[in-house]
């Protein structure tokens, strides 16, 4: 399921501004929303490991934003929505180590994880032992996920 879509819409009919600036293969991957520039990733939360898995491109580092959106759902249902700030977002990134993710050629990606902990969220980056960053004030239910958006 495509959460940032979904959540898109719900901005919209909310009232908000919102444009999807470009697509990666089908998915959104920028996003204008209420002026804000938002790096997209839409993900399913994977019960068994207790987390959302992202692969963030290296290329990523070098763009400039507000914020890192990350949409994510399971069983049907959008459930989380994490509004996190740009700089904390890929500063934390930026300490892990990319890796290639295919057997057949080279691309090279973050492992970006973002797991529950008892209530407690924490994103960590593969190849870095400092790369944690606590995400649980950056985590909101979709229908207030709008706030920190239109407040600053």
């Amino acid at each position: 399921m495509n959460w940032a879509d979904l959540f898109f819409k719900q901005a919209r009919n909310r009232g908000a501004e919102c444009a999807v600036k470009d697509y990666v293969n089908g998915w959104p991957e920028t996003a204008l929303l209420e002026g804000k520039v938002c790096y997209t990733k839409s993900k399913s939360y994977d019960r068994s490991k207790r987390e959302y898995f992202i692969g963030v491109d290296p290329k990523k580092l070098a763009d400039k934003g507000d914020y890192a959106l990350i949409c994510g759902g399971m069983d049907g249902q959008l459930n989380d929505i994490f509004v996190i700030p740009w700089t904390q977002f890929f500063g934390t990134v930026n300490q892990g180590e990319p890796v290639n993710t295919y057997k057949d050629r080279e691309y090279l990606q973050y492992k970006v994880h973002i797991r529950n902990d008892g209530g407690r969220w924490t994103m960590s980056v593969q190849g870095g032992s400092r790369s944690r960053l606590d995400v649980s004030q950056f985590r909101f239910d979709p229908n207030e996920a709008l706030e920190p958006l239109m407040s600053h």
